[in-house]
């Protein structure tokens, strides 16, 4: 096929991915999770800075403006504007350097295409809010390296400053950045004072979020560092594979083009391998790999790839058929599961049954709650599509170290006496949840997708909930963690520290 051929293709696949996936794909899991932190507006979050919530705040403002009553269509909208102003500012870039349109618009298609810049652009969650800000970042570090005024300055440290209210793991592309300025050669006195006006100018926000861990248990900095105890295997390969999947066969593309060139990297390239070789680091240390590690690799190759000779005129074929293999299956095997015509016994192991019934029942609308109930999931993203969708009285009995913003937001002796629907999953069954009620009974549930076990609790006890549930739970945890604090939401009757 014509090499002119593929951009027209690779828009239509991305326009159609796109469509599909906000139409097709419920909003789940940590998507809904995100999106529920509107509903609170708060200065901090169990795991995460406050920007994520902030912005999910105003699009349910619109939402409900507009009548939109299950929260998230207008969180995925802003999704994908994020998405596509970062590749315009890409775009903008390379205009700049005098690229040829049918360049930039290859260019620019072999970043959109891509599986996970689709995935960014449909759903909302923190990863694509960081792809905007970080390409934001790098490039005015770019600008104030060929001597741009101190607007960028002031630009580039408001981005840098909301990355780090959105995940502390953004700090990776300011230190790939500072290393790229030094071994490039670049670090002039006035760029230093530029940039560092410019940490001092992320730091502003970042001194806020130290004095919201110091008052609620340094929990930012302990979920982060210390609650989780990750292990994985094939670290390699599993770098192998978000290179891919965020960049498709850009980065060998521009590997290819620094070894032909035979001299020292420009800057994007520099800052590019620098960003992927501490991605690596850390994953080795770690024992584990995300592909959101690396999300903002995506924009950041392309701006390597056209910082050399522009070749690789390839990718662009290669990440089109990469997303044809994956993003279009994926899409039709989620319709079909929605739809009933894919069994889930032949997509998931019997040990996520139970969830996937769950989410698919409450995603279609149909969950049947009493008048005067409240609502318990052992899921914290069950329990987030719940409140998205408009449930009233709505918590979470988990003692996993993810999702726990109930520790933050919740009173549980307002429950005290309540009647409860409780929707287990995974381990937990009837006789750890039994304890915290006056009495409770096993139901069947028969849906579309199959059998789905809920109990109904009688009149609710949160002292027995927080001495035998949270207690031992706290003292495995927070107790353990490391980190300085002067207050804590903890410290409150009945919620032992431990």
């Amino acid at each position: 096929m014509p090499s002119r051929g593929w951009p027209a293709i690779a828009a239509a696949l991305f326009a159609l991915a796109v469509i599909g996936g906000q139409l097709i794909v419920p909003v789940l899991s940590d998507e809904a999770y995100f999106v529920s932190w509107g509903l609170t507006p708060a200065l901090g979050y169990y795991d995460h800075g406050p920007l994520t919530g902030w912005l999910s705040a105003i699009a349910i403002a619109i939402e409900r403006a507009i009548g939109i009553e299950v929260h998230g269509a207008v969180h995925r909208l802003f999704a994908l504007l994020m998405v596509l102003a970062t590749v315009g500012m890409v775009a903008a870039r390379l205009r700049r350097d005098g690229l040829e349109r049918q360049d930039i618009w290859r260019l620019g298609l072999s970043f959109l295409i891509v599986p996970g810049t689709v995935a960014l652009a449909v759903m909302f969650v923190n990863d694509g809010i960081v792809l905007f800000l970080s390409t934001v970042f790098v490039l005015a570090v770019e600008r104030i390296l060929r001597g741009a005024g101190w607007r960028w300055v002031l630009l580039g440290g408001a981005a840098f400053g909301g990355v780090l209210l959105v995940k502390y793991s953004g700090a990776l592309i300011f230190i790939a950045v500072a290393l790229a300025v030094l071994l490039g050669g670049g670090l002039r006195r006035d760029v230093f004072i530029r940039l560092g006006t410019l940490a001092l100018v992320a730091a502003v926000p970042f001194a806020a979020q130290l004095w919201w861990n110091w008052e609620n248990c340094a929990v930012n900095f302990a979920f982060n560092f210390s609650f989780r105890e990750e292990s994985g295997q094939g670290v390699i390969g599993s770098f192998l594979v978000a290179a891919f999947l965020v960049t498709g066969g850009v980065w060998i593309a521009v590997f290819a083009q620094v070894v032909r060139s035979r001299r020292k990297p420009d800057f994007f390239a520099m800052t590019f391998y620098i960003f992927m070789a501490l991605v690596l680091l850390l994953a080795v240390a770690l024992g584990s790999l995300g592909a959101n590690w690396v999300v903002v690799a995506g924009p950041l190759a392309i701006l390597a790839l056209a910082e050399g000779a522009n070749n690789g005129r390839w990718v662009l074929a290669v990440n089109t058929l990469l997303s044809a293999v994956t993003v279009l299956p994926l899409l039709l095997a989620v319709f079909a599961l929605k739809a009933g015509w894919l069994p889930l016994e032949r997509v998931f192991p019997a040990s996520e049954m139970q969830l996937q019934r769950a989410q698919l029942l409450i995603d279609a609308g149909g969950l049947d709650v009493s008048e005067g109930q409240a609502v318990a999931t052992t899921n914290y993203g069950l329990t987030s599509m719940l409140r998205n969708a408009g449930q009233g009285g709505v918590v979470t009995f988990s003692r996993d170290v993810y999702g726990r913003n109930d520790d933050l937001f919740v009173e549980f002796d307002a429950f005290a006496g309540r009647d409860f629907l409780i929707i287990p999953t995974g381990a937990i069954g009837l006789d750890e949840i039994a304890p915290m009620f006056a009495a409770v009974a096993l139901r069947e549930v028969q849906t579309r997708w199959g059998v789905l076990t809920v109990y109904e609790g009688k009149g609710f006890k949160p002292e027995a909930y927080y001495r035998d549930w949270l207690a031992p739970f706290v003292a495995e945890t927070y107790a353990k963690s490391p980190f300085p604090y002067g207050g804590c939401y903890l410290d409150r009757p009945l919620f032992p520290r431990g």
